[in-house]
């Protein structure tokens, strides 16, 4: 019992510092919340599946994927089409490729693709595989579409109050906001065996894009 009272207490903690910067961001004319991107252009191709709300709760997880499919111009639109149109139980907010950003669920909804953290986790799809080597990485489709998820990514950040940080494993657990792995919650809830994006995904690179496009700086405990 003692160790489950402890597990509550930091969960409450955790979730009552997000409550108070989302409340403090809105006393200071921060900008909260809102279903879709504000400043990069998205093409809209609505899910079947998905849950309706957020159980209450904002979103303070963004949750970076790889579709599992090959690099090519149309990557987006054709996973867009897929969450659209298919049978699978399985549904990420955006999917993104080399020049185009597919939306399939609103942000205000709970989409299907990292079970454990679904409730409060905002899922980006990208193109490719995990088993990318930091030289794949590191060419130029991925360059310019890891540069366009860095856009999407800081706007979805700075409406919703998001963290600039990549979190661990105990502090996704303990209900901390930031960017995570489909690989991480995998990991910390054991609820899939997913891997994406891959140990070769350039995390310091990426989230330094992502810091560079925000309002203002957003990397803060």
């Amino acid at each position: 019992m003692a160790s489950t009272g402890q597990k509550i207490a930091i969960l409450t903690g955790a979730v009552l510092a997000s409550t108070v910067a989302w409340v403090e961001a809105i006393a200071g004319g921060g900008v909260i919340g809102g279903g879709s991107p504000s400043r990069v252009p998205v093409t809209w191709m609505g899910s079947r599946h998905y849950t309706a709300g957020r159980g209450g709760r904002a979103p303070n997880l963004i949750v970076i994927h790889t579709i599992e499919g090959p690099k090519n111009a149309s990557a987006a639109e054709s996973t867009g089409r897929m969450f659209a149109t298919s049978a699978r139980e399985a549904s990420a907010h955006y999917t993104v490729d080399s020049d185009s950003i597919v939306q399939s669920v609103d942000e205000r909804n709970t989409g299907w693709h990292a079970p454990g953290a679904n409730d409060r986790g905002i899922g980006i799809e990208h193109a490719g595989y995990a088993k990318q080597t930091a030289v794949e990485w590191d060419d130029p489709y991925n360059r310019a579409m890891l540069a366009l998820s860095a856009r999407l990514a800081a706007d979805i950040a700075d409406r919703w109050n998001i963290p600039t940080r990549r979190l661990s494993q105990a502090e996704l657990l303990a209900g901390y906001s930031g960017f995570v792995s489909h690989d991480d919650v995998s990991r910390a809830y054991g609820k899939s065996n997913h891997w994406d994006p891959g140990p070769n995904f350039p995390w310091a690179a990426y989230l330094a894009q992502v810091d560079a496009a925000r309002y203002s700086t957003g990397r803060y405990a």
